[in-house]
């Protein structure tokens, strides 16, 4: 059959298919249906439209099309114009604007969609910022969702405060020394079953007694209600549970403007009338009249939405408002050596060295031997934080041959291995509870490494200690060689590495902090400081690691 015929039988065959589409029926050409394709007409290979015919179709065999650029591109036809028929070129140029045309409204799509985002976008922002002006206004509507639900370090160290009960002495019933813990415990009545207290704070008439069970509080209240002195009347005027408060700090406030400050925030700002408690000042710059301010509130979402906007208004001019951190907060007293207060404020009688821990100033020290004073206040921040496992670095230790910690708090443990040089050694200390119910297995063998392992919901928790001293050239060995030997799938590190890298918040990284850096990698250790992002004060001597293989 010659390619004519050919031709002719498919356009017959063709016809007598869309007549039988028409009708609704199949054709009925045999049990097979065959189609062949001329080799002179090649069809397109574009499917038809919804509104096209096959007539059109076959009207039309050669209709160009392009799908992509670079269907375009690697038309090579395209690169022997001169052989083309004006016809082919015609078809071709047709095509390309077609294309062109096609990317244009796809185009024109996308930036309508991008303008419809922008709007959504915006529109989210203004109800948001909506709801933050409802919350700011409404103390008791939710926390704002714009500030973050992570704990802050200050809530992680700290955990929960036990709550403080103040009582105030009535006209002359004030005892002539100080209300001792012994004394708070005997008008508690713990003897025979009272509430407990876990310390006792006296400031001229008042007294501030921290509980240790939440539940006591009304208890203990009742029961100093009902002292009385010899003369039967009431031993304390006023009892009340001290008001929980939720401080913020702005930042370079002139100390002038302190005395009539409060008044000042809540006249500027409406949203603070009755939600602040005081302000007092922490910092004063040197040189200047310039400081920074704690201010106090008594309602949380009021303090969080003052947070979020970043500053607050007061005479005519602005102060940056920043979240309370603990580590901004840790002040030494260089009378005492003890943390928490600072020399102006110290109520001890006698001063105590910093270097000897002996009753001199610390500028008059004479001694030889250097002592850590500072270690003396570790049961006090142990026992005040409520803390169940202590990572240390450096501990201060009586006697050489047999090294004795100083000042454990009561009811913890110790695990290490000191010698002779405990000065740069490490310790662990665990609460005696938790160590007698996790089975606590000490794993340390070294003086500058303490270890120990803890046993749980099936499973082997490792903490590990380790102090290494600036004079050593070869700490990446000493850190090779620690993890190596101690390192399990569940392990924490606190390490006072004398090294210097960003990832612990170093201004600069110096060459053992990217060796560090590798063994991290290595042994697939996380680091857990916080960023500088977040302007937790962290010092670069101390890093926490993290293995979770």
């Amino acid at each position: 059959m010659s390619p004519a015929q050919t031709w002719k039988a498919n356009c017959k065959q063709s016809s007598q298919i869309a007549s039988c589409l028409i009708q609704g029926s199949a054709p009925d050409i045999g049990d097979q249906e065959i189609f062949s394709t001329p080799n002179v007409r090649p069809q397109s290979k574009r499917p038809l439209s919804a509104d096209s015919s096959i007539e059109e179709t076959l009207s039309e065999p050669k209709k160009l099309r392009y799908e992509d650029l670079t269907s375009i591109t690697e038309d090579k036809e395209l690169s022997h114009l001169d052989s083309l028929s004006k016809d082919v070129i015609s078809a071709k140029l047709g095509a390309a604007l077609d294309f062109v045309r096609l990317q244009h409204e796809r185009i024109t799509k996308l930036e309508s969609e991008l303008l419809n985002a922008k709007i959504a976008f915006a529109n989210s922002v203004i109800a948001q910022f909506n709801s933050q002006q409802t919350t700011f206004s409404n103390s008791q509507a939710p926390p704002t969702p714009g500030l973050t639900t992570r704990p802050s370090y200050a809530q992680a160290a700290r955990v929960q405060h036990a709550p403080v009960l103040v009582a105030n002495f009535a006209k002359g019933c004030a005892p002539a020394d100080r209300v001792s813990l012994e004394k708070m415990e005997q008008l508690l009545d713990s003897h025979v079953g009272g509430p407990v207290p876990s310390s006792v704070r006296q400031k001229d008439s008042t007294v501030f007694v921290r509980l240790n069970n939440p539940a006591d509080i009304d208890r203990a209240k009742t029961i100093l209600e009902s002292k009385q002195n010899s003369d039967r009347n009431s031993m304390f005027s006023s009892i009340s549970r001290s008001p929980k408060l939720y401080p913020a700090v702005a930042l370079f406030v002139d100390l002038d403007l302190l005395p009539g400050l409060k008044n000042e925030l809540i006249l500027r700002n409406a949203a603070f009338k009755g939600k602040i408690d005081s302000v007092t000042q922490i910092f004063k710059k040197p040189g200047s009249n310039k400081g920074h301010v704690k201010i106090f509130f008594n309602n949380r979402e009021t303090r969080d939405v003052a947070l979020l906007a970043g500053e607050v208004d007061f005479f005519n001019t602005t102060a940056r408002l920043v979240e309370v951190l603990l580590d901004r907060e840790v002040r030494r007293c260089f009378n005492c050596q003890g943390y928490g207060h600072s020399q102006a404020s110290c109520r001890s009688t006698s001063p105590r060295c910093g270097k000897c821990a002996e009753s001199h100033r610390t500028r008059d020290c004479t001694g030889i031997t250097k002592k850590c004073a500072a270690s003396a206040s570790l049961a006090e921040v142990v026992l005040e934080n409520n803390l169940d496992i202590i990572l240390i670095q450096e501990p201060y230790a009586r006697n050489f041959d047999s090294p004795t910690l100083v000042d454990i708090p009561p009811g913890y443990v110790a695990f290490h291995s000191l010698d002779r040089e405990h000065a740069y050694g490490a310790v662990i200390l665990v609460r005696l509870s938790l160590a007698v119910s996790c089975r606590a297995v000490s794993r340390s063998s070294l003086n500058h490494v303490a270890a120990v392992d803890l046993h749980s919901c099936g499973k082997t928790f490792r903490f590990i200690s380790m102090y290494v001293r600036p004079s050593c050239h070869d700490s990446s060995n000493v850190f090779r060689s620690v993890f190596r030997s101690l390192l399990t799938p569940l392990t924490v590190i606190g390490v006072d590495s004398n090294v210097k890298s960003s990832l612990w918040n170093s201004v600069t990284t110096d060459r053992k902090g990217m060796d560090l850096e590798e063994i991290l990698l290595v042994f697939k250790l996380n680091v857990l400081n916080r960023n500088r992002s977040n302007e937790i004060l962290v010092e670069h001597l101390a890093a926490i690691f993290l293995g979770l293989s």
